[in-house]
């Protein structure tokens, strides 16, 4: 098949999109954790914004950042959700984390209805949110993105109410420039890479889905050109006749760790369980996990 002019289009885009990504989250940093939000001394920490009676994340890539910039203990922050994958200690207060999203009670939807809830894509929740009268709901859409354009969404989202916090989020994004350059060094090979969502057990039939066009498996697709199982939905059923087709071929399980180190486990010849807190986590908790995942150097050792 000719691969001239086709095969150069996307991979020219896919070079200005990163590079538009990158400008933008810089200018957007300093314009609003400097000019919009000057700190009232030079070295004033980073803080949430008194400027509203609280904060409430029900967004994962929210929380994940919210973590990083240390502001878990900020006493404007009232509530995360308890699925989020946070490793230090949240907070003493009391219903500090909620169970759920669209099944919230109204009475915790009262008590938080002026704070502003950030919250991941949902229809449902929207509508409870605006039915319940909250004053300032911030949805957070991170479908069919890799996780450094996630982590952008929530960068982008969550700076209009930091002040004080331009330098540790300059200081987030060298670091995920450090990322992508270790991802960068990574050689697939040949060999397709197919990921389950779940568990893989020894002599078992594998978890009915894979990931295919979502997260770290849509990053490494495109950036890195790492070879997996066709489609163009971000998660799908696979055939027995597709992986037939495609042997030989390195089968990873993703599972949902208690711990952010990477844990890998050898099920069989060619088949892995990835194990980490976050992996599934739209934004930061992906970006962790690709550079474990490109620290462990398992690409080199199996392919």
């Amino acid at each position: 098949m000719f691969r001239g002019s086709s095969s150069f289009v996307p991979g020219y885009w896919r070079f200005f999109r990163r590079l538009f990504s990158l400008t933008f989250a810089f200018f957007f940093i300093a314009n609003h954790s400097f000019a919009a939000s000057p700190a009232k001394s030079q070295g004033e920490e980073c803080h949430l914004s008194p400027k509203y009676p609280g904060y409430v994340s029900l967004a994962a890539p929210i929380s994940s950042l919210l973590e990083e910039l240390e502001l878990l203990g900020d006493p404007l922050l009232k509530a995360v959700s308890v699925f989020h994958s946070l490793e230090r200690e949240t907070s003493d207060k009391n219903d500090f984390q909620l169970a759920g999203g669209i099944f919230l009670s109204p009475k915790t939807m009262e008590r938080h209805k002026n704070a502003v809830i950030f919250f991941d894509e949902s229809r449902e929740l929207a509508r409870s949110l605006k039915q319940n009268k909250v004053k300032a709901a911030v949805e957070i859409s991170t479908r069919a993105l890799n996780p450094f354009e996630a982590n952008a969404v929530a960068v982008k989202a969550l700076a209009p109410y930091l002040e004080g916090c331009g330098p540790r989020l300059q200081k987030l994004l060298a670091y995920e420039k450090l990322v992508q350059t270790k991802l960068k060094k990574m050689k697939f090979g040949n060999s397709p890479y197919i990921f389950f969502l779940g568990e893989i057990k020894k002599g078992q039939r594998p978890p009915e889905l894979l990931i295919v066009n979502d997260g770290f498996v849509k990053y490494l697709k495109e950036e890195l050109l790492m070879k997996t199982y066709p489609g163009e939905l971000a998660y799908l059923s696979w055939s027995q006749k597709v992986l037939r087709s495609m042997r030989p071929f390195l089968a990873f399980g993703v599972v949902e760790g208690e711990s952010k180190a990477l844990k890998i486990e050898q099920v069989s010849q060619g088949e892995f369980n990835l194990r980490m807190k976050g992996i599934l986590s739209p934004g930061l908790g992906q970006v962790r996990f690709l550079e474990a995942f490109a620290d462990s150097k398992i690409v080199e050792q199996v392919k």
